[in-house]
């Protein structure tokens, strides 16, 4: 595995800094929805954008997906994201390229204990394969992860695959910058330090409180000073109908999680590309997809915030990691980490803090019974299966995407074969 660029670091200290001053104060943000700039794609390869009319001298975006409200967040009162042909993505590749991404699906979909397979997304959202064209398409990149389901307990899942996507989009030469609580943003550091420490001191991280009291500003303020042309959800809570954040067994998880959620919100109110992964519903950007189940005490846990494409899989981990690997295939670069080395970072996360989903266990493949089902018996690692599943699901993806020469969309509307 390549731990350094040849020859090189993509980024600069100074290239991942911002426009205006760090010192620039987080106060008294108007929310705006209409983008600072232009991030719109032209060419045969650009996802359609919506149109937008004036009323009162305020953009208004109407598209299959609803209709964008100038009021300040609530939860039933988001903004709607970019409206997503699918079709029109499918024509930026080739056939072949195509289905090669169409089989990464069957894997993210392999097991459906929590019902995902019931999930039907609506008209106008986006799915893997076009999560995949837009992180193709963009140069900034915004990552945000980190789902606690107890205080002080930061799952597994969702800082690994965050980790590995932010080398990949690094790799490619894209600016990357990550946004996570306290606990996550440590998860992060060690992640990339162990992947590639060029890569580690050259991304930024966002480092918020591990609550829902951050004020609104910080957020407005997170996106002014990255500017990205996509932002990325990978296992991060939602707030429910009711403006709770909910895991799955039902419980308020509010009180030690960060609001993370209100960027997908401001990001969909600019005009941004938004990515969702999520493999129960109750994640950041989940929101507006039918056949979501209630959580274990029947409460409603579904996610109110929708994301322009929504990557639903069976641990959110692995729809990270493989949008990864296409990043990697099409930037040239080999896969992103060897299964040994996948092992290792698994190990990292128990010893720096890090809990399983599912089994709240901290030893890596330790067999426990499920807290919430008894007699039923998980492993800790991720989302209770075992870490053999998960490396044998890290080398399908790689199989697919790195073995054979594939035709990737580009900036012209040419197509080249790697």
């Amino acid at each position: 595995m390549l731990r350094t660029i040849a020859g090189r670091t993509t980024h600069s200290a100074r290239a991942q800094s911002i426009s205006f001053s760090d010192s620039h104060p987080i106060t008294k943000y108007t929310r705006h929805y209409s983008p600072p700039h232009d991030f719109s794609v032209t060419g045969d390869n650009a996802l359609k954008q919506p149109k937008a009319r004036m009323v009162n001298s305020t953009p208004i975006f109407f598209h299959d997906r609803g209709e964008s409200h100038g009021a300040p967040p609530h939860p039933t009162n988001f903004s709607q994201p970019l409206f997503v042909d699918i079709e029109q993505s499918k024509q930026a590749f080739s056939e072949a390229t195509w289905n090669r991404l169409n089989l990464i699906t069957p894997l993210l979909m392999a097991f459906q204990a929590r019902g995902i397979g019931n999930f039907v997304r609506e008209s106008g959202a986006g799915n893997f394969n076009t999560a995949v064209h837009t992180l193709l398409q963009a140069t900034r990149v915004l990552l945000c992860t980190g789902f606690n389901v107890a205080e002080n307990m930061p799952e597994t899942d969702g800082p690994l695959g965050t980790a590995l996507l932010a080398y990949a989009c690094f790799r490619a030469e894209k600016y990357v910058a990550l946004v996570a609580d306290t606990h996550n943003a440590h998860l992060l550091r060690e992640q990339l330090f162990f992947l590639d420490p060029a890569c580690a001191r050259n991304i930024s991280i966002e480092e918020v409180k591990a609550n829902n009291q951050e004020p609104s500003g910080s957020w407005e303020y997170i996106l002014d000073r990255h500017q990205p042309d996509a932002v990325v959800h990978t296992e991060v809570p939602g707030r429910n109908k009711d403006g709770k954040y909910l895991n799955m067994r039902g419980i308020q998880i509010s009180d030690f999680n960060a609001a993370l959620d209100e960027i997908a919100d401001l990001a969909n109110a600019r005009r941004i590309n938004t990515i969702a992964v999520g493999d129960g519903g109750n994640e950041a950007g989940m929101g507006q997809i039918k056949g979501v189940s209630k959580a274990l005490n029947k409460e409603e846990m579904q996610a109110v915030i929708p994301a322009a494409h929504q990557v639903i899989a069976w641990n959110s981990n692995l729809g990270a990691i493989a949008m990864g690997e296409f990043v990697m295939s099409a930037a040239g670069k080999g896969p992103s980490c060897t299964e040994r080395d996948f092992e290792k970072m698994l190990r990292i996360l128990f010893k720096e803090g890090a809990v399983d989903g599912i089994t709240r266990g901290k030893k890596l493949n330790e067999k426990i019974e499920n807290p919430a089902f008894s007699g039923q018996y998980n492993f800790t690692c991720v989302d209770g299966a075992r870490s053999a599943i998960h490396i044998g699901n890290l080398l399908q993806v790689q199989d697919i995407a790195h073995n054979f020469p594939l035709t990737f969309p580009v900036d012209t509307n040419k197509k080249t074969a790697l």
